[in-house]
């Protein structure tokens, strides 16, 4: 099943969240659950990041939000909140035409 995940950053978290950042996707690269999406949130001008996104593949919401307080980001204070949600993929089409 797949599992959405929408972390919130806490307010003024910049720094913290670029020390940790290499911390972070390395434990996500290390997950035992599959990442079908990751990434960062932004504002609406694409300036400054407001949270993430991810998609997990797993069994349980429960593996899901272990996975996600165990993560750098999540023990730092980066992201002062996050909700699961089951998510059910209608489309996948992960191309862009502007810059990434």
């Amino acid at each position: 099943m797949l599992w959405a995940v929408w972390c919130r950053d806490g307010d003024d978290v910049a720094a913290i969240r670029s020390e940790r950042s290499k911390e972070h996707s390395a434990y996500l690269n290390a997950s035992p659950l599959r990442v079908v999406v990751a990434g960062p949130l932004t504002t609406d001008d694409g300036a400054a990041p407001a949270g993430s996104l991810l998609v997990f593949e797993a069994g349980s919401r429960r593996e899901v939000e272990e996975l996600v307080a165990g993560d750098p980001f999540a023990r730092s204070g980066v992201w002062r909140s996050f909700e699961v949600r089951a998510f059910r993929m209608s489309r996948a089409d992960i191309r862009t035409n502007g810059p990434s």
